[in-house]
């Protein structure tokens, strides 16, 4: 029996197919994938942000925050400033569930789909993606772990990404990790 060259490319080009993970990323998945995480990111970090301008506008020292001291003379807040304060911070904290749900949700999917968007699989200058899961609720926590757990054995999320995650999940007990100089994990 007579094998033809063609044949034999064939058999090559579908094993090498066959071979390329369902994780790899092509040029247009990163674009994708980039682009998602940007708007989750934004709706992430954009309501959050508002809370800080709120802060500013009435002088709310962050620091203290529970005590609603103002940064103007350390004074507290007047009762009509804080019953506005109040009223526009509850609403702000009110917008954040249903916004984090959506995040959290759409990078589960994203992950699954294609493996854990970290920056260095994407080839951008800072990691976005693992703050959407710090912000998540505690009825994800569970599938969150477990896809996690599996992303780190497969090296598609460093250690501290995943790090920082657990801490949330774990209810963020004392400092938050941090990267030392040399890489490793200050947990």
């Amino acid at each position: 029996m007579k094998i033809s060259k063609l044949t034999i490319l064939s058999l090559i080009m579908v094993f090498i197919f066959s071979c390329k993970s369902k994780y790899d990323l092509s040029a247009s998945d990163i674009e994708y994938i980039i682009k998602e995480v940007d708007e989750m990111y934004e709706r992430d970090q954009g309501i959050r942000k508002k809370l800080l301008e709120l802060d500013i506008s009435y002088g709310v020292d962050q620091k203290t925050y529970g005590s609603f001291l103002s940064t103007r003379g350390k004074k507290e807040l007047l009762k009509e400033e804080y019953v506005s304060y109040k009223s526009k911070s509850d609403s702000i904290w009110n917008a954040m569930p249903p916004i984090d749900e959506v995040n959290t949700n759409k990078l589960i999917t994203l992950t699954k789909q294609y493996g854990f968007p970290s920056k260095e699989r994407l080839g951008v200058y800072k990691a976005k993606a693992y703050f959407i899961f710090v912000h998540s609720a505690r009825e994800y926590f569970d599938e969150i772990r477990t896809l996690i757990d599996k992303e780190y054995k497969a090296k598609r999320i460093s250690e501290y990404e995943k790090a920082y995650i657990f801490w949330h999940l774990d209810g963020r007990n004392g400092m938050m990790p941090s990267v030392n100089e040399d890489g490793s994990v200050n947990y």
